[in-house]
């Protein structure tokens, strides 16, 4: 694994939601605002133990146009589910320019399809995009 890789793995282990914007305040319960930066630098591919993560992305349409105050609560609803899925979401990022929630988690049959249907029931206007799944090289 690429140093960058590595790094941006054990940097980002135990992150639930990290928006890429400033557009959101810092202080938000369940998570930690860090700068832009590419996904490919941020995301981990792998969890602590060599493993290979699942990834799923979600599409919150209008989010960036919509209110401060509709972006925090959404946001809260969707940091909400993610804590209950605390022992298998390793990394999440929000980017409220492109509307688009990437979470990669620990591998385990159908959690790329519960997770999202979880999010769905608190905030039903976002869209699950093709669930992500990595191949062993």
């Amino acid at each position: 694994m690429p140093a960058s890789r590595a790094k941006a793995c054990a940097e980002t282990a135990g992150t639930f939601l990290v928006p890429a914007s400033g557009v959101v305040p810092a202080a938000l319960p369940w998570g930690r605002l860090e700068a832009d930066g590419p996904l490919w630098q941020r995301v981990p591919s792998r969890d602590e133990y060599g493993n290979l993560l699942a990834d799923f992305r979600m599409l919150f349409p209008g989010l960036r146009r919509h209110s401060r105050d509709r972006q925090l609560r959404t946001l809260r609803l969707v940091g909400g589910v993610l804590q209950r899925y605390q022992n298998w979401v390793v990394f999440a990022d929000i980017n409220l320019r492109m509307n688009l929630l990437w979470v990669s988690i620990r591998a385990r049959p159908g959690l790329t399809v519960e997770i999202p249907a979880a999010i769905l029931e608190e905030v039903p206007e976002a869209r699950l995009l093709a669930p992500y799944w990595r191949r062993q090289r």
